[in-house]
C-alpha cells in the first residue's frame, strides 16, 4: 500500500491533509497552485493552518464544522476561498476523518477550483433576470417578485405601493435623434428611478419605454405620493448627452396593496390606469431638446 504521502502527491485534485486544529501537515502541487502559491514549499512557508482567514465569506466556518460533526464527511461542498493574491475563487470540496495509527485523527480535504463554472451560473441568472439595456429587473423577474412581495404582505398585514412609469413620447426621441440617443436617455432614466428610492424596494423595467418600481412596507398612499414626486424631480432634470441635453417627462400611477387589488394583476391595471390618466392631464410638449 502506497503511503498517505504519495497517495496525496498522486491526487488530480487538490489536497490537503490537517490535523484537528487546522495545521496542514501535507499538500500536494495541485493545491498550492488552486490556492494561488507557486510550490508546495510557498504554501507551507505562508499558510501553516487551515483557517477562517482563508475563506471569503468566513460564516461558512460554522456551517462547514456543523457539516463534518454531523456526518463525518463533506460532500460536494460548494465554497468560496480567497487565494494568495487576495482574489476569491469557488472550490468543490470533500472531506473526511482519517485515523492516524498512532490514535489521532486527521482531516483529509480534497477538492477542484469551480471559478469558471459558478461564474457562468452567476451569468446565466442575471440574463434570467436582468433587463439587458438598463441593468434593472426585467418583466419576468419583477412579476416574480411582486407575487411573492404580495403573499408576505398577506401573511403579515403590510401594505405595498406599486409604481407604474411611462416616459411621455419618448417615440419622439427616437425619431429626432435616433435610438442609440433613446437607449441612452432610457439608461439615464433608469439610473434616476433606482436612485431615488430605498435599497429595500424593487425597479424593473418591464417594457420599451415602462418602468416599474414596488415599494415594501408603506405606511400610507401619501408615502407613495412623496416618492413619485421625488422621481418625477429627479427624471425630469436635464440629461446631458454629449453636446445635447434633453428635458425628459414622465406620466406615473400609483396603486396601493391591498386597497387598489388584492392581486398583482389588479394592482398593476390600477396604477396603469392612473398612469394614462396623468399623461392626458398633461398633455403638451413632453420633451424640449436643447443642443
Amino acid at each position: 500500500m502506497l503511503p498517505l504521502e504519495e497517495i496525496i502527491a498522486r491526487a488530480p485534485d487538490g489536497v490537503l491533509c490537517c490535523a484537528p486544529d487546522g495545521r496542514i501537515i501535507e499538500a500536494n502541487r495541485k493545491a498550492a497552485r488552486i490556492l494561488g502559491y507557486r510550490s508546495r514549499a510557498d504554501l507551507a512557508r505562508n499558510l501553516a493552518v487551515l483557517s477562517d482567514a482563508v475563506l471569503a465569506h468566513p460564516k461558512d466556518q460554522a456551517a462547514l464544522r456543523l457539516r463534518l460533526a454531523r456526518r463525518g464527511a463533506l460532500r460536494n461542498a460548494h465554497v468560496a476561498i480567497r487565494k494568495a493574491s487576495g482574489g476569491v475563487a469557488w472550490l468543490r470540496v470533500n472531506a473526511r476523518f482519517l485515523r492516524a495509527s498512532e490514535g489521532g485523527g486527521l482531516l483529509l480535504f480534497q477538492f477542484n477550483d469551480i471559478t469558471r463554472q459558478k461564474l457562468g451560473e452567476h451569468r446565466l441568472r442575471v440574463q434570467a433576470t436582468t433587463d439587458a439595456l438598463t441593468g434593472l429587473y426585467n418583466r419576468h423577474q419583477f412579476d416574480r417578485l411582486l407575487a411573492r412581495q404580495i403573499a408576505e404582505a398577506q401573511r403579515y398585514g403590510d401594505k405595498l405601493g406599486l409604481l407604474f412609469i411611462d416616459v411621455d413620447k419618448f417615440k419622439e426621441i427616437n425619431d429626432a435623434h435616433g435610438h442609440l440617443v433613446g437607449d441612452k436617455v432610457l439608461r439615464g432614466i433608469a439610473r434616476r428611478i433606482a436612485g431615488s428610492i430605498r435599497e429595500t424596494d424593487v425597479c424593473a423595467r418591464i417594457g420599451g419605454d415602462e418602468f416599474c418600481v414596488l415599494v415594501n412596507r408603506i405606511r400610507c398612499e401619501e408615502d407613495m405620493q412623496t416618492l413619485a414626486q421625488g422621481i418625477v424631480r429627479a427624471v425630469e432634470q436635464p440629461l446631458p448627452l454629449g453636446g445635447l441635453q434633453l428635458h425628459v417627462r414622465v406620466s406615473l400611477g400609483i396603486a396601493v396593496y391591498p386597497f387598489d387589488g388584492l392581486g398583482a394583476e389588479r394592482l398593476m391595471e390600477h396604477a396603469d390606469h392612473g398612469m394614462y390618466a396623468m399623461k392626458r392631464r398633461q398633455r403638451g410638449p413632453g420633451v424640449l431638446a436643447l443642443a
